[in-house]
């Protein structure tokens, strides 16, 4: 009567003994009578315990005393397994206590279906165990905790890229309220290679609202918060990462699928829209942009268009779209030499269009890369005033120390490694001269190891390209730089002047070649 609840609570059959103690005399106070009971029901049944969710138990052991009450044993809850205890206390101010629940449940889809919460398809598979607490308060909804190592579970987060098999373990900590919907003030969540904490919050239909991830660790390609809003039941959440570090050269939105398609190649829902505004995103070991914006689809792999800051400088804006091999970066800028300043390439080219293709190779980190520029002028460059001194240009001196040397077209094709730039050809061509270049450049010690031709007089020389590499005239001077790339060693071969450019190889080691 006092809990607000019908005798036929629940249904079954008890056997049980106990021991009541009392005084024999009239009307004995409430704190002289004493009992201890034990006993067992049997084909315990029960719709009213937790309503629309019918409880059963082949047998259930009870004890109870002036002080508890207290059932234990296993069972099932709308037919998920659980094995575990509820106690109250009895007396004064045991009510305003209220009660608590410890089980050991299964984890598994079909427990989630049970309870309508609703994740993006495939986020589940396999069975594990998890330990439930709760606490049950008159005039509120249970409060609840959740644990499990994950061992038997395989889960999946496709909006990520992250998964880890049935055979693996981790962590899953959950805090919340079962109310109507369900609320969870808490999630932590850790497997290899991935470690979150965030909020989730489920429409009252049990479908995801929103998830958001204070940080979200995956990888060594992110560690940013990040928010999932629900789309809808059969579709994947949308995405938004805010803030912190997305590292592309490791991310997993590389290849297509091959589905072409709405769905994944897996058959679950095609994944959702992201918006990305990290602080920082690492494209190779040299490129970073900063104050990053973009908004992608990634359906059948990463496509869309953004605008950001290279390596905090320079505005650049680009796209990414996806190939068999991975994803392929589109950057342009209006302002080629600020380009190459901030990405520490070359601190003396002015102004000039800037147009990059990063396309990856299939390895990590590893990207053919076309670069282009248009109409720009090098100034004030200590390498190339010494290249021209050692070749003996004084016109060509005077014009770079003064407005520049101009070059309406320069051009490259390299291959971008996470440790090396090999450069297999490029060349930069201007009326006053042309210069071609190929060779390596080391990233971690800034060293390099070039050999050119440069040709002064390119306006009238440039006859040579029908016999020779773009850059290149019919005569020109071969050179090597070596060494540091702030100052490296040059050495001309001044018998190169004197041979056609259709001779000129004998005098210089074959370009370098990558595998395709």
């Amino acid at each position: 009567d006092k809990a607000g609840r019908p005798v036929d609570l629940a249904h079954g059959r008890v056997q049980a003994s106990g021991q009541i103690d009392f005084p024999l005399k009239k009307k004995p106070a409430p704190g002289e009578v004493s009992f201890a009971v034990a006993g067992r029901g049997f084909g315990v049944s029960s719709r009213q315990i937790v309503p629309g969710k019918p409880l059963a138990a082949k047998a259930l052991s009870f004890t109870a005393s002036n002080r508890h009450l207290r059932i234990e044993g296993a069972g099932t809850l709308a037919g998920v397994p659980f094995d575990g205890s509820w106690e109250t206390g009895l007396g004064p101010g045991a009510a305003d206590a209220g009660s608590q629940v410890v089980a050991d449940v299964t984890l598994s889809q079909e427990t989630l279906d049970t309870f309508n919460i609703t994740l993006p398809p495939g986020s589940v598979s396999g069975q594990g165990q998890g330990r439930l607490e709760l606490a049950l308060a008159k005039g509120r909804p249970p409060e609840f905790s959740l644990t499990s190592d994950l061992a038997g579970l395989g889960l999946r987060l496709d909006a990520i890229g992250w998964s880890m098999g049935q055979a693996r373990t981790g962590t899953l900590a959950i805090d919340g309220v079962l109310g109507k919907p369900v609320r969870v003030d808490s999630l932590a969540l850790s497997g290899p290679g991935l470690d979150l904490e965030g909020r989730l919050t489920l429409r009252e239909s049990g479908g995801l609202q929103s998830l958001a991830i204070t940080r979200l660790r995956a990888g060594s390609w992110l560690d940013a918060p990040v928010t999932l809003t629900g789309r809808g039941r059969g579709s994947a959440p949308a995405v938004q990462v805010s803030g912190g570090r997305i590292d592309m050269r490791n991310a997993p939105f590389t290849s297509t699928s091959g589905s072409g398609g709405g769905t994944s190649a897996r058959g679950g829902a095609a994944p959702g829209p992201l918006t990305l505004a990290p602080d920082r995103l690492q494209l190779t070991d040299g490129i970073v942009l900063t104050d990053f914006r973009g908004d992608f689809a990634l359906s059948g792999g990463m496509k869309g268009n953004f605008t950001a800051r290279l390596n905090g400088g320079v505005p650049v804006r680009g796209s990414v779209s996806p190939t068999g091999k991975g994803s392929r970066f589109v950057i342009k800028s209006e302002d080629a030499g600020a380009v190459l300043r901030d990405a520490g390439l070359l601190k003396n080219m002015h102004g000039g269009t800037f147009h990059l293709k990063l396309l990856p190779t299939g390895a990590a980190g590893t990207f053919d890369g076309e670069l282009d520029i248009r109409d720009t002028r090098i100034r004030n460059a200590p390498v190339m005033a010494d290249l021209l001194n050692a070749i003996s240009v004084i016109g060509l001196l005077e014009q770079l120390g003064g407005q520049g040397i101009s070059f309406p077209e320069v051009e490259a094709r390299f291959r971008l490694t996470p440790k090396q730039v090999i450069l297999t050809r490029s060349s930069a061509v201007g009326p006053s001269m042309g210069i071609s270049l190929d060779g390596y450049y080391d990233l971690a010690s800034q060293t390099m190891d070039m050999q050119g031709v440069l040709s002064p007089i390119y306006v009238v020389n440039f006859v040579g390209q029908l016999f020779s590499r773009k850059g290149e005239g019919l005569f020109g001077f071969n050179f090597n730089l070596r060494g540091k790339a702030s100052a490296p060693k040059i050495s001309v071969n001044p018998l190169s002047a004197l041979t056609p450019g259709m001779f000129r190889e004998i005098f210089r080691r074959p370009p370098p070649k990558v595998p395709g």
